[in-house]
Formats: structure tokens, sequence, C-alpha cells
């Protein structure tokens, strides 16, 4: 073992790495920074904010809403 900052990789670890990783398959789900975005992209739409705009390329979820006040 040793210090941390002395610390090195052992031969042959490199090609092992590349080896597993190009057999590794992830099993996750959907991406959830795509949830938590759309999640977000919703909530500004709710508020009136229509900085959700930038993330959707201009395109409104829904119809602008009407606003009632003089």
């Amino acid at each position: 073992m040793g210090p941390s900052d002395r610390y090195e990789f052992a031969p042959g670890l490199a090609e092992l790495e590349a080896y597993l990783r190009a057999r590794f398959r992830s099993n996750r789900g959907p991406d959830r920074g795509n949830i938590a975005l759309a999640y977000w992209i919703e909530v500004a739409f709710r508020i009136g904010d229509d900085t959700y705009l930038d993330f959707t390329d201009g395109k409104r979820l829904r119809a602008k809403a009407v606003s009632y006040e003089p």
C-alpha cells in the first residue's frame, strides 16, 4: 500500500480495464438527468417562467396561459 500520493497502478491493469469496459453493458433505466430536466421544464411553464423555452428550442409545451388581469 503506501502513501496515496505515490500510488502506482499494477502493470496490465489498463489492459484489463479496457477489456472489461468493452464488455460492460449498463442496465440503468432512463437517464435521470433527462427526467429531472423534463420536471423543471414543466414547473417553469406552470409558474410562467418562459426560460424553459431555451431547453425546448422555443417550442411551447401548451398554448400560453391567458392573463385576465387588467
